[in-house]
């Protein structure tokens, strides 16, 4: 059975809509400061939405993977609390009047929390219903000088992206949108903060790619099906946090989601791909009745 014929089946949209309900209680609290989230109260129909699309997103990818068990859960939490939270958080040091250090400490709890209840409860809807092994060690199988370059290209090619999609999409964009936010927003960046862009956004290029080498290594496909995946995981919820920011100025947030979507899909997609040469990616064959979450 593949993600097509999951999702057409009554008892997958059961346990989505059970799991959406569990995120969206989650977001709609603030556990570092134990009362109800102020973002969420603005926009509940938002936050709802974002909810459904993460559980359609790791739902499927819980359903599909060859781990299960902790290691299922470790590969979903990494993704889901490193990229939107841990890796948005990283560029505090040169946009503070963005993220001053109150928010990025409501980040980091909030997100750490919400992020492991939500992996739980996933793995346990979706994940595999009799034990199963890990990956292959055929699979990513390569030497400490391979990982060693690979990662330092992907930090290259992400900080690439970073520049080319800030300079070619977001900046005309947000000029054209909001000239007086961007005029602002560029204006507050400090002057020590523009040295940190360079390290900053290369270390997150590193931070990508851990934070989504389990998810990798979790999928059972070749490297197209498995770059498509890994795209999606990293793109779509972090860009869709974006469009519900309460820090961003209101003409801004557009400009902010293309860039964001563009970069993160296509940086997924070459992460692969780049991982994956010459050929690390071997498919994994499962077991039929195992293979997704005991959905016949």
């Amino acid at each position: 059975m593949d993600v097509a014929e999951w999702l057409r089946n009554s008892r997958t949209w059961a346990k989505l809509a059970g799991l959406t309900l569990v995120l969206s209680a989650l977001f709609s609290f603030d556990f570092e400061r134990l009362s109800p989230a102020a973002g969420f109260l603005e926009n509940p129909v938002g936050w709802v939405l974002l909810a459904l699309t993460a559980s359609v997103l790791f739902g499927a990818f819980t359903a599909v993977s060859c781990w299960s068990g902790w290691r299922q859960w470790s590969a979903i939490f990494l993704v889901f609390y490193g990229v939107p939270y841990v890796l948005t958080v990283a560029e505090a040091p040169y946009i503070p009047a963005v993220l001053p250090q109150a928010r990025v400490i409501d980040l980091l709890v909030d997100g750490a929390i919400i992020a492991g209840i939500f992996a739980l409860v996933t793995v346990v809807a979706f994940g595999r219903s009799v034990a199963g092994t890990s990956q292959p060690p055929a699979r990513l199988a390569m030497p400490g000088r391979e990982w060693i370059w690979k990662f330092a290209a992907g930090g290259a090619i992400y900080l690439a992206l970073f520049f080319v999609f800030g300079a070619a999409i977001y900046s005309p964009l947000a000029k054209a949108m909001d000239p007086s936010g961007y005029t602002a927003e560029q204006g507050a960046i400090p002057a020590a903060g523009l040295a940190l862009v360079f390290p900053i956004e290369f270390v997150r290029g590193l931070g990508f790619i851990a934070f989504a080498l389990p998810a990798v290594m979790a999928l059972p496909y070749a490297w197209k099906r498995t770059g498509l995946g890994i795209a999606l995981l990293i793109g779509v919820p972090e860009s869709a946090m974006i469009l519900l920011s309460t820090s961003l100025a209101a003409g801004l947030i557009p400009a902010h989601f293309v860039e964001v979507l563009g970069a993160n899909l296509i940086f997924g997609f070459a992460m692969v791909w780049l991982l994956n040469h010459p050929d690390r990616l071997s498919l994994v064959h499962l077991p039929g009745p195992a293979r997704l979450g005991g959905v016949a």
